[in-house]
């Protein structure tokens, strides 16, 4: 296989340009993250289909990697009925306790149990949970929020680069790539297990002077952890906590249990549902991001017809005639491309569009190198969970958990996340960079 510069756009016409101006569309409208992306995703398909870019077939058969929409869909159905157990509630309260008042081991445990969480759920859910507790605690301490605010923030990107479930756009590589559960927590441990300590360890000196807690505010807020740790104890479920543990370790041997990913996330909702009862289960429907399905399966879709006119044809020729066909340069110009878009921008999209890339990419460096090449995904997966955590723009949870500390009367603005933000997003991304070199060549 050969790839020049003057590869032909294989839908030829004004088929490209169509199918490029509805991408964009639809990426600006993940960018802005309101409600009407999934409206804009709609339209999108729907001009697809008026313009003969797409056959209904093509469209909603061909396109849609109904897998991944299972998956995502029995991610949020679990989490929401893990909720209402009080699982992470539970989870975030013995934390606190376990801070006995030491607002620098605060940070470090809201860090871990920020990545535990987003590797299990949603950055958005473990941001809505983590940060009205983290915003009590520094209120008791009498402490700025801001230190929090950041350390949950960059852990939880951490933490959903992950696994297979931390994120929709790991779930579309995983399924892409035919990755396991396992498979992520293999290869990308190592490099976010390193980039979460030294995130850790960078904002503990960061802050330090910030962190100062008296002797007596200290012992108010361990007062009123240990009656919180009590009442929560009460109230949560081991029902909620078995289920957890099972679908864990059923996520762990999915691959040598070939059952798919999806079957035992809805395996674990379902028995959840049951266990709660009528209420429970009406109450689990709308934990389901119906709008957030559409926008996905939408874009899948866009993507397709970008695969078809040969747009991704083009752009993976682009790239290794950038690299001269070297799957060492190719690797990190994923990682780093990715990362540096992530940082301004929500990660779905990008990821959408890059899978097609990267799979034409490894057609051709499968074809010219002894082992087969791997590192694309891993890149993939790392730089676009990586740097997301650059900035305020690069997921709408690091905009909701600024409003939060915003209505407690600290300010958040862009550049003061960022100047600790982006510093620490590119450590992450120089290290996953490193292990990519030294694992993946």
């Amino acid at each position: 296989m050969e790839y020049t510069m003057t590869d032909q756009l294989l839908g030829g016409g004004w088929h490209w340009i169509a199918a490029a101006i509805l991408f964009g569309l639809i990426y600006l409208a993940g960018i802005m993250e309101k409600p009407g992306r999934a409206v804009v995703s709609a339209a999108a398909v729907g001009a697809l289909l008026l313009l003969g870019i797409l056959s209904i077939r093509e469209a909603f058969i061909d396109a849609i990697i109904w897998e991944t929409l299972l998956l995502v869909a029995g991610v949020l159905l679990l989490t929401g009925l893990l909720g209402r157990f009080g699982v992470f509630m539970h989870m975030a309260v013995r934390a606190l306790s376990l801070a006995q008042g030491r607002s620098g081991r605060l940070l470090a445990l809201l860090m871990l149990l920020s990545a535990l969480l987003s590797a299990l759920l949603d950055q958005l859910g473990t941001v809505l949970l983590l940060m009205p507790l983290a915003i009590t605690a520094a209120q008791l301490l009498r402490i700025s929020a801001f230190p929090y605010m950041v350390g949950i923030l960059i852990s939880s990107h951490i933490g959903g680069a992950a696994t297979l479930v931390g994120s929709p756009a790991n779930m579309l590589i995983g399924a892409s790539a035919k990755l396991s559960f396992w498979e992520f927590v293999r290869h990308l441990g190592p490099p976010l297990l390193l980039a979460l300590g030294v995130s850790m360890v960078s904002l503990l000196l960061v802050y330090r002077a910030r962190l100062r807690v008296s002797p007596a505010v200290r012992a108010k807020l361990i007062k009123q952890t240990a009656a919180a740790a009590e009442q929560t104890t009460a109230r949560g479920s081991w029902i909620g906590w078995g289920v957890l543990l099972a679908v864990i370790i059923c996520l762990l041997l999915h691959g040598w249990l070939d059952i798919p990913a999806y079957a035992i996330v809805w395996s674990g909702a379902v028995a959840l549902a049951v266990a709660g009862g009528v209420g429970t289960i009406k109450g689990a429907a709308v934990a389901l991001d119906w709008k957030l399905l559409t926008y996905i399966a939408g874009l899948l879709i866009v993507v397709s017809a970008l695969e078809k006119t040969g747009i991704t044809h083009y752009l993976a020729g682009l790239a290794l005639q950038m690299t001269e066909g070297h799957a060492v340069a190719a690797t990190q110009l994923v990682l780093w491309t990715s990362g540096l878009v992530s940082a301004s921008a929500d990660q779905l999209p990008l990821v959408a569009g890059a899978i097609p890339i990267i799979e034409e990419m490894g057609m051709f460096l499968n074809s010219v190198n002894a082992p087969s090449w791997d590192g694309g995904w891993w890149a993939l997966a790392l730089g676009a969970g990586l740097g997301g955590s650059a900035t305020l723009l690069g997921s709408s949870a690091s905009i909701v958990a600024a409003g939060m500390v915003a209505k407690q009367g600290e300010p958040v603005s862009f550049l003061r996340y960022s100047l600790i933000g982006i510093p620490l997003a590119l450590i992450s991304l120089a290290i996953s960079a490193a292990y990519l070199y030294f694992f993946y060549t």
